[in-house]
């Protein structure tokens, strides 16, 4: 092997997700980088391939079916039998299971490295997304088995490498780092020229019993402040939002924006004050990333990973998921103490 040439590398990563892309072809300057796409996007995402038009990485999307929230890329083995690599990097998630035992079998045969990049936390809630208490079990102990044999490890957060260590990793060699939002993706925040007298609590979630947003609602509802000039706004949309929608007591104050597209995410932000992500279940949640950008205080929970960016107290606060009181409590602390926003 000539001292000049680049390393080949192949990550194999489950979706054409917009914010990965640039992170790949800053990469791909580096090494010699290849990435095999499971699918192009779930389907609760409107993710496009033309995405893909804006960066020169190589690529390829495999072909697939789903068996329940499974995907099956039926032509992966041959592809990693024929393609000679010196590293492969796994971007492990549920829903890409088959391929990353493809991947671990197939790379044990051939003597190639692993990395695997992983971002799953454990929290009481992980269960429901992954669909089956069953499933959730079966991933436990494929998990023991994959990584007890994986040369490296890659945790997104803190939390991540926590749920890693239980598994007793034989390997020492793994880093931890965080999930970055490329900030090329973002527009400078807005300058408000006649912002209105309202304080705007903003959501950006995707509406699913797992992101919270109905404890969220029930905090609002609860708040017990002699101001009426605060307005809860929730960009979004998803399966839960008709529900949400009737817990509000048709309270004019509580404002469903639906969907909020990337050219929209600026006024969005620009327009809040306090940004809350109630989640009960968030491997990261970049939108916290976005929200620091913006420079928003900012409430979530202990089940977000990206929980790790906040700082109690200047940069806002932490609750317990499902915790409609502490929610509640922070809410009213930032409402009332304007240095804090």
């Amino acid at each position: 092997m000539g001292s000049g040439r680049k390393k080949k590398v192949l990550i194999l990563h489950n979706f054409v997700t917009p914010y990965r892309l640039p992170i790949f072809e800053e990469l791909s300057k580096f090494v010699d980088l290849e990435v095999l796409f499971c699918k192009i996007s779930p389907k609760n995402r409107n993710w496009k391939k033309k995405e893909l038009d804006l960066y020169n990485f190589k690529y390829s999307i495999l072909d697939s079916f789903n068996i329940r929230t499974i995907i099956i890329n039926y032509s992966l083995p041959i592809i990693l039998i024929r393609k000679k690599v010196d590293i492969i990097i796994i971007g492990e998630n549920p829903d890409n299971v088959f391929a990353t035992f493809c991947c671990w079998i197939i790379s044990k045969l051939k003597k190639v490295k692993i990395i695997l990049w992983s971002e799953e936390i454990d929290t009481i809630f992980f269960y429901k997304k992954t669909g089956s208490i069953y499933f959730h079990y079966f991933l436990r102990f494929y998990r023991r088995l994959l990584f007890n044999k994986t040369d490296y490890f890659l945790a997104y957060s803190k939390t991540a490498f926590q749920y890693l260590k239980r598994f007793n990793l034989k390997s020492k060699k793994y880093f931890t780092g965080i999930q970055i939002m490329p900030y090329c993706l973002l527009e400078k925040r807005k300058k408000i020229i006649e912002k209105d007298d309202f304080i705007n609590i903003i959501c950006l979630a995707h509406l699913t019993q797992i992101k919270g947003v109905d404890i969220l609602i029930k905090a609002y509802l609860n708040l017990n402040i002699e101001s009426k000039n605060t307005r809860l706004l929730i960009g979004g949309e998803g399966p839960q939002k008709q529900y949400l929608m009737t817990l509000t007591n048709d309270r004019s104050d509580i404002i469903f924006l639906g969907h909020i597209n990337k050219f929209q995410k600026s006024n969005f932000y620009s327009n809040g004050d306090i940004f809350v992500l109630p989640t009960l279940h968030d491997a990261w949640g970049l939108v916290i990333n976005e929200a620091i950008y913006y420079e928003l205080p900012i409430i979530t929970t202990t089940a977000a990973g990206a929980a790790e960016l906040i700082k109690m107290g200047k940069n806002g606060f932490i609750v317990p998921p499902n915790n409609i009181d502490a929610l509640k409590n922070k809410l009213h602390i930032l409402i009332k103490n304007e240095s804090l926003r």
